[in-house]
This record gives structure tokens, sequence and C-alpha cells, in this order.
């Protein structure tokens, strides 16, 4: 079964991307011909962690970006629990395909999403120009291969973290830091394991450098 989270109750515009796997049901903010953001929820189905972007991409919207909020769990075949982050990778590019063909995008991710948004970005560097991942969930990638997949994210990206995250914990944050140049680190003391308000201004700072 897929999400009981009521796409009408949101803002936004609620639309269905064909894959291979199925319908997935995508939450749109922001004009048509603004510049691609795709972001991705992290692993519970609750309808908090699903719309956690969402007061985000308002904002994002608002600055002129035009912001993809896919939910996994509109399809029970590609819901988080089912697969790890390779098996997303056809899902992700299909939905590229149908909204930003001949675009490079802005990739986002929280948590089990930032560790999906850290293994397409090594993937496929040509289609994401900037990387933002919050607190992300890099214990689904595999041993040693995560410090490989860290070293092949070329492009600008930014690392958000609460340093009192009790699921992913800040620590975790140095083998970023160790692995990739390009990463900028913005710590705050206190948040959990949530996409945070003082966030919005730090990812619209680093999109507009």
């Amino acid at each position: 079964m897929g999400s009981s989270c009521k796409s009408e109750q949101r803002s936004g515009s609620c639309l269905e991307c064909s894959t291979t796997a199925g319908h997935v049901s995508i939450q749109v903010f922001g004009p048509e011909d603004g510049p691609v953001i795709l972001a991705l929820h992290g692993l519970s189905s609750a309808c908090s962690i699903i719309r956690e972007w969402d007061s985000l991409a308002k904002s994002l919207a608002a600055s002129g970006f035009r912001v993809l909020l896919p939910n996994f769990h509109s399809n029970s075949a590609v819901a988080p629990r089912l697969f790890g982050p390779t098996r997303v990778d056809p899902v992700l590019l299909q939905i590229l395909q149908s909204f930003s063909p001949e675009r490079q995008v802005v990739l986002m991710g929280k948590s089990w999403g930032g560790a999906v948004a850290a293994e397409f970005a090594a993937a496929h560097p040509a289609l994401v120009k900037q990387l933002v991942l919050v607190c992300p969930a890099m214990r689904v990638v595999k041993g040693k291969e995560k410090e490989a997949v860290i070293r092949k994210l070329r492009m600008p990206w930014l690392l958000l973290w609460a340093k009192d995250d009790w699921v992913t914990w800040y620590s975790s944050s140095q083998v970023f830091c160790d692995n990739c140049p390009r990463v900028s680190l913005m710590a705050v003391q206190c948040g959990g394991h949530r996409i945070l308000p003082d966030y919005t201004g730090y990812v619209l700072n680093f999109l507009r450098d």
C-alpha cells in the first residue's frame, strides 16, 4: 500500500511521474522555468517525514526555483524500506528525464534520502550541479564503499547537521570532511534529526554562491 499522507492537504501541486517501478507522486513547488531542485525525504512513511522539505521548498520556490519532492511511499514498489540506494537510481533518472531532461539539477536529501542523494551524485556527476545533505544516513552504504562514494562527490556541496542528532550522530560528519575537499559543513548546536528552519538561510546562500 502507498502512503496515506494526503497530497491535497499540501501546498504546491501534486503530479504523477511514470517510472519502470510504477507511478511516483511528486509534490511540485515554484515556476516551471525555474532551476530544478530534487529533494529526497527520510526513511519513514510518516507524513511529517514525507513533508519535511515543504517549508524549505516554499522558500526556494519564492526565490524562483522549481522544487520536486517525490514521495517514495506513494508506491509500495519503491518504498524506502524495500531497497537501498542503488535500487533508487533508475527511478531518480526517470524523474529527472521527465522534469529536467536538459539541465543539471540541485540534489538534496535528508537521512536515508541523503545517502540516496550522495550515491546518485557520485554515480552521475554530470547531472548534479550542487548537492545538499542533511544528516545523511550513510550506514545504508555498506562498509568502506561510503568513503569511495564521498570521494567521488566533485560538485560543490553543503552538509547540514545538528550536534545533538540522536539518529545519525554528528561525529559521522568527519568522514565527509576527511574524504571530500569541496564540502561546506554547517553545524548547529540543537535540533536533533530534523530539517530545521535555520537551514533555509544556509541553503539559499549556498545556492546563490
